[in-house]
């Protein structure tokens, strides 16, 4: 048997599936007979006439008797109604959806932080042993400072030559420098500009 679902939206449904072709009363009364609703046929006519309009527009606007014979089809009202339901299904089932998910990762947070507290301290409360091999390789690690006087004393002694070039140029004379100056000029050429 069918799951049953509003009456209203299985006559919506059922014009739906039927658009290009139209439906007749008698054929929409039968298609709710077999699906288990238990629905008298003037209320079946009102949802009918609410719900349906002929598809030759030269009859729309009659009564519902001369409608009965006529192939309708939805109107553009209920057509949107039934968007509208649908979309309102496939919204509930995404929210619960992504409300399951949440519920999901939040308890797998919570899970996964209290393992990483439990075994944090578990190894906060174990010894810690260490092997005779271990610090056997521990003893054998020396520094070896020998390099790093080497690369001391040069340095000491490059800054040495530094200083001593220093004092050699703050005791030349006046004079000294003067005449270095001297030599170091040259003449122009004649002809040259100045």
């Amino acid at each position: 048997m069918f799951r049953k679902e509003d009456l209203h939206i299985a006559i919506l449904k059922y014009g739906r599936d039927k658009t290009e072709g139209g439906v007749l009363f008698q054929d929409l009364s039968t298609h709710i007979e077999k699906r288990g609703y238990d629905v008298s046929q003037e209320r079946l006519q009102t949802y009918f006439a609410e719900t349906y309009e002929p598809m030759d527009l030269t009859k729309r606007g009659g009564s519902y008797i001369d409608r009965a014979q006529e192939t309708s089809t939805l109107t553009i009202e209920s057509t949107f109604r039934l968007i509208e339901h649908e979309e309102f299904k496939n919204a509930n089932r995404s929210s619960l959806w992504a409300t399951v998910f949440a519920i999901l990762a939040i308890i797998i947070s919570i899970i996964s932080t209290y393992k990483s507290i439990y075994y944090s301290e578990k190894q906060i409360g174990s010894d810690v042993s260490i092997s005779q091999y271990q610090i056997d390789e521990i003893k054998t690690l020396k520094y070896d400072d020998r390099a790093l006087a080497i690369k001391l004393d040069r340095i000491i002694s490059n800054q040495e030559t530094i200083i001593r070039q220093n004092k050699a140029f703050e005791n030349m004379t006046l004079r000294q420098i003067k005449k270095a100056n001297k030599k170091i000029q040259v003449t122009p050429k004649s002809g040259a500009p100045d």
